[in-house]
């Protein structure tokens, strides 16, 4: 998974839009074996034009999709994403983070419970200036 983005994607096989605002799609689970997810069907939330950060922009379907992190749930739109080259499977954007998650770079497959409102983030240790 990654961050960054404004919103979310995840990368899909199969993909087939369907009669009445519906598609069928299978999420790709690993780049390197291309195992895929059972068939899902779901309503399109909405079709939307997305500029990738090459600047080319793309129509993308939109789905509502119910995530956990941590023990938290919440419903998020996810772009379905028809590419296998994509180094993550999923794109978790900044949207779906918005309010409810605090993403830290320098850390890596963590997930922690936020510090209470009464205690100070850590700051790192001062530097020893040079003489």
């Amino acid at each position: 998974m990654d961050t960054g983005a404004r919103s979310s994607a995840i990368v899909v096989s199969e993909l087939k839009e369907l009669p009445a605002g519906r598609v069928r799609f299978q999420v790709a689970l690993d780049r390197r074996r291309e195992s895929l997810s059972p068939p899902i069907e779901t309503a399109v939330s909405r079709r939307v034009r997305i500029r990738s950060s090459f600047g080319t922009a793309r129509e993308r379907l939109l789905v509502l999709a119910r995530i956990r992190i941590g023990g938290q749930e919440k419903e998020v739109e996810i772009g379905l994403v028809p590419r296998r080259r994509m180094r993550s499977r999923m794109l978790l954007g900044r949207l779906a983070l918005a309010g409810d998650f605090l993403v830290d770079p320098g850390l890596r497959h963590v997930i922690a419970a936020p510090a209470s409102r009464g205690r100070q983030r850590r700051r790192p240790p001062e530097r020893e200036s040079a003489p």
